[in-house]
């Protein structure tokens, strides 16, 4: 077996790091470290691309909640739509990350963007034509379901590619987290906005997602493909899956990043499900503007949390850091479960926000600083399974809020996270030690030999 490419010490990738590199420190030295990734041409249509992308989604998920919960009456329908997304694209992840890892990722994305431009162009057809069923949601969301299990790998197997490593990866991958997070601010009190007036409503919401997301493609277009990482030669699709399999199992570190992203995904970050219910008659009767309040609070905290994590990027604790905003995040969703009055419930959603964001964007930079490059794309598939399989989780959490309401369903959910994540540091002897160098070449060396045909 011939290696992959990407080992070419002078190669492209190489410079790419070293540029971004360079450009962070720049950026540090002239006093605007915090936005110091964007100083890469790359990056910025990269960046710009995650923007609209983020914003097209936030839009979407507010209008395609409520068109489902307008349709059905029932939380249980937010739950049969998200599942009919997250079995393909669970399914389809691993197949993702090979994928992702031997062709060149930018081609990748503006095939897949395509298609989910297309998806939504359909259903803002449906809408239009005033025939849109739950059905119909069902069927796409499955859909797009398949082709996000290739899109999210290679978009997330993108970002070293174009940033580099270190303190550089962890300030873009805290401003793609900003990015993420600003539209929240903005993207559902617009949408919500949007559904209420009667000239435009959901049909001018769901063509208004079709736009934005033909605004993605152009950005991901402007981008120069780093090409680094594309192998000369491949193994069989099932060969290169059982390689990276051997790869995570023996590398403890990873294994124990993997897992405290799936359980705090797959338990906490389902909160947002539960939300439209949060807004109806049962808890607050806020309406569409309340719900859209409710994101917009979410997106503020979720924001400065962002800016944190790219401003304190060179930090070198980042497990405890990780820890703390970890147990932060059960304690706001405790907190937004039990808030008497919409005001205070708010407040709790700007805490959830900034610590859920904090901890994502640290779990993030963790896990890409023990994955070899050539391993990322593999690696990705198996963290973007936490999404994948989110909806499934989803479908208790909404079937246990119908039957005992989503105050106390909220409340154990916090409770859950928190002690999950504060068990995991106590319990793990090598917590403290990760994300060290030595830490990281240790364990890298173990997973590397353990992988046959490396």
């Amino acid at each position: 077996m011939e290696p992959p490419a990407t080992k070419i010490p002078g190669g492209e990738e190489a410079a790419s790091g070293r540029r971004l590199a360079a450009a962070t420190n720049e950026g540090a030295r002239g006093g605007s470290k915090t936005f110091a990734a964007l100083s890469s041409l790359n990056y910025r249509w990269y960046w710009t691309s995650l923007l609209l992308y983020f914003m097209a989604m936030q839009m979407s998920q507010v209008a395609r909640s409520f068109l489902a919960y307008d349709i059905a009456g029932k939380a249980t329908a937010l739950g049969f739509v998200s599942v009919a997304w997250g079995i393909p694209m669970s399914l389809c992840s691993p197949l993702g990350g090979v994928i992702a890892d031997r062709v060149d990722k930018r081609k990748l994305l503006l095939v897949t963007q395509s298609f989910i431009t297309f998806f939504y162009l359909v259903m803002a057809v449906l809408v239009h034509a005033g025939v849109i069923e739950i059905w119909h949601l069902v069927v796409i969301s499955f859909c797009q379901g398949i082709v996000w299990a290739f899109n999210m790998p290679a978009r997330q197997a993108l970002v070293p590619e174009l940033a580099g490593e270190g303190e550089s990866l962890m300030n873009a991958l805290a401003l793609n987290s900003g990015a993420m997070n600003a539209t929240r601010i903005i993207g559902p009190s617009l949408a919500g906005g949007l559904i209420a007036l009667p000239w435009f409503g959901m049909t001018g919401t769901f063509y208004t997602v079709v736009a934005l997301d033909t605004a993605v493609l152009f950005a991901l277009w402007k981008i120069e493909s780093p090409g680094a990482a594309r192998r000369q030669t491949a193994r069989p699709f099932w060969e290169e899956m059982t390689v990276g399999a051997r790869y995570i199992l023996n590398y403890w570190s990873l294994v124990v990043l993997i897992m405290m992203a799936f359980v705090v995904v797959l338990v906490g970050m389902s909160y947002f499900v539960l939300l439209p219910v949060f807004a109806g008659e049962e808890v607050y009767d806020v309406g569409s503007f309340g719900f859209g309040m409710m994101n917009t609070f979410v997106g503020i905290g979720a924001i400065m949390g962002s800016l944190l994590m790219a401003r304190i990027s060179g930090y070198p604790h980042r497990s405890a850091l990780q820890l703390l905003v970890g147990i932060g995040f059960g304690v706001g969703l405790l907190l937004f479960g039990i808030a008497p009055v919409f005001a205070l419930a708010l407040v709790t959603l700007a805490l959830v926000g900034f610590m859920s964001t904090s901890y994502a964007t640290l779990n993030n930079t963790l896990i890409f600083a023990h994955t070899e490059r050539e391993f990322t794309g593999r690696v990705m598939s198996v963290y973007t399974l936490t999404w994948s399989l989110q909806p499934i989780a989803i479908m208790p959490l909404t079937a246990t809020a119908d039957l005992a309401g989503a105050r106390p369903v909220m409340a154990a959910m916090g409770v859950a996270v928190a002690s999950f994540v504060a068990l995991v540091a106590v319990l793990y002897p090598g917590y403290r030690r990760i994300g060290t160098p030595a830490a990281i070449a240790l364990e890298r060396a173990s997973a590397v030999e353990a992988a046959p045909g490396k």
